[in-house]
C-alpha cells in the first residue's frame, strides 16, 4: 500500500477519534477526554503538514509537523498522567524530549539536511515520551479493577515503543529509503504502531474511566451518605467475606451493635442538623477506635455496627467498653454548644452453625438488654453480663 494512502487514513482515524472525544467531553464525568482529543488533533495537523510537504516550506512541512507530533505524545502522557496519579510528574523532562527534538530537527533540516537523523529524533522521542506512559500505568495502577485496562493499554504503547525501536535500527542499519513516503516494511510497521496509538490508546482510556466510575457507583451504594462509613450492604458482604474467613482459618469473629442513647432529644432541641453533627463526631470516634482490620458501618438512624476480625470475646468486651468510654467522654461541638452523649451495645461472637444475619440478631438482643438495663454500657449475649 502507497504510504501517503496509509497517512490519509492516518488523518481520517485521527480527525475521527478527536471528533467522537469532543462528543463524549459534553458529558460532566468525560471533560478530562477534551486532552485527549486535543492530542488527537494535534496529530491530524502533523500528518497533514506532512502531506503537504511539497507545497510547503520545509520548516513547517517537517520540523513543526514533526515537533506537533512530539507535542501529541506528550498530550497522550499527561492525559494518562492525569489519570492515573493527577498530573504529570516529568514536565521538565517532556519539555526538554520537545524542546530538543525541535532544535534537532531544525539543525538537521535547515543546517545539515539528513532524514536518517530526523527519523531516529522522532522516534525515540516519541518512544521515551510512550516508556514514561506505560510506566505511568503499569505502577500507577497496580490494584484494584483498575489494573487490567491499565495494564492493556501500557501494553498497546509498549507494542508501539517495539515498531520504534525496529524503525531505529533500521535507520542504523540503512534499510530504511532515504525518501519519506517510500514504500518498505519498515515504514509500514512503524505507521502501523501510529495506528496502535490512535485507536488503542483512547479505548484504553476509555476503558479505564468506565471501570472508574463503576467502582465509584459501587463504592457509593455501599457508603452511608451521612458519615462516609460502610453501610449495611457493604457489612453484610464484608461479614459473610470475613465468617467464611474465620471458619476457614479457625479465627474468631464477633460483633458489638450500638445505638446512641436518648438520640431523639438531641434531634429535639439542636434539630435534624445537630444530629447529623452529632452522628459524624460518633462515626469519626468509632473508626478511630478499632484496628484497620475491623469494621465500622452505620445501619441507620443512630444504629452502628463493628465487626471485630480475629478477637476473642474477652478482647471484644475489653474493646467495648474502651468504645463505649471514649464516647461517653467526648465533648460534641453542635452549634457553639458542647453536647455530651452516651451508647449502649451489644456483643455477640459468632458460633457453630451461625450466619452473619444471626449474629447480628444476637448483638441486637444483647444491644436491647443494655438499654433495659438502664443504658449506657454493654451487655454480651446470652450471659447478659456488663462489659465493665
Amino acid at each position: 500500500m502507497d504510504i501517503r494512502t496509509i497517512l490519509y487514513v492516518h488523518v481520517y482515524l485521527l480527525l475521527g477519534m478527536a471528533t467522537g472525544l469532543i462528543v463524549i467531553a459534553w458529558h460532566p464525568h468525560f471533560r478530562h477526554f477534551r486532552n485527549l482529543a486535543a492530542a488527537f488533533l494535534a496529530g491530524a495537523g502533523s500528518t497533514l503538514l506532512r502531506l503537504a510537504d511539497a507545497r510547503l516550506p520545509s520548516v513547517i512541512s517537517i520540523v513543526c509537523a514533526n515537533g506537533l507530533l512530539l507535542v501529541t505524545f506528550v498530550l497522550l502522557h499527561r492525559c494518562i498522567a492525569g489519570f492515573v496519579q493527577g498530573g504529570s510528574r516529568t514536565k521538565r523532562l517532556e519539555a526538554l524530549l520537545v524542546g530538543s527534538g525541535v532544535v534537532l530537527l531544525a539543525f538537521f533540516t535547515l543546517v545539515h539536511p539528513s532524514l536518517a537523523v530526523r527519523s531516529l529524533v522522532v522516534s525515540v522521542g516519541c518512544g521515551v515520551i510512550a516508556v514514561l506512559s506505560a510506566w505511568v500505568l503499569l505502577q500507577g495502577c497496580g490494584e484494584g479493577a483498575e489494573r487490567v485496562p491499565c495494564r492493556a493499554t501500557a501494553g498497546l504503547l509498549l507494542l508501539f515503543v517495539l515498531t520504534t525501536v525496529l524503525r531505529c535500527a533500521g535507520v542504523l542499519l540503512h534499510t530504511v529509503p532515504r525518501e519519506y513516503f517510500a514504500s518498505s516494511l519498515i515504514n509500514v510497521i512503524n505507521l502501523f504502531g501510529f495506528q496502535i496509538v490512535i485507536v488503542g490508546v483512547p479505548l484504553g482510556y476509555f476503558w479505564m474511566t468506565a471501570t472508574r466510575l463503576w467502582a465509584r457507583q459501587n463504592e457509593l451504594a455501599r457508603t452511608d451518605p451521612l458519615t462516609g462509613l460502610p453501610n449495611r450492604r457493604a457489612l453484610e458482604e464484608w461479614g459473610e467475606r470475613a465468617m467464611a474467613q474465620s471458619r476457614s482459618e479457625r479465627m474468631s469473629f464477633a460483633v458489638l451493635a450500638i445505638d446512641v442513647d436518648h438520640f431523639k432529644q438531641i434531634n429535639d432541641r439542636y434539630g435534624h442538623e445537630g444530629g447529623d453533627v452529632a452522628l459524624r463526631a460518633l462515626a469519626q470516634a468509632l473508626a478511630a477506635a478499632v484496628r484497620k482490620e475491623d469494621l465500622v458501618a452505620r445501619l441507620g438512624g443512630e444504629e452502628f455496627v463493628v465487626a471485630f476480625w480475629n478477637e476473642g470475646m474477652g478482647r471484644t468486651q475489653r474493646t467495648a467498653e474502651r468504645i463505649r468510654q471514649i464516647v461517653e467522654a467526648m465533648h460534641i461541638d453542635v452549634e457553639g454548644e458542647m453536647v455530651r452523649v452516651t451508647v449502649s451495645g451489644g456483643v455477640a461472637v459468632l458460633e457453630s452453625g451461625d450466619t452473619f444475619e444471626t449474629v447480628l440478631r444476637r448483638a441486637d438482643r444483647a444491644l436491647y438488654a443494655a438499654k433495659l438495663a438502664g443504658r449506657n454500657r454493654v451487655m454480651v449475649d446470652a450471659s447478659l453480663v456488663p462489659a465493665g
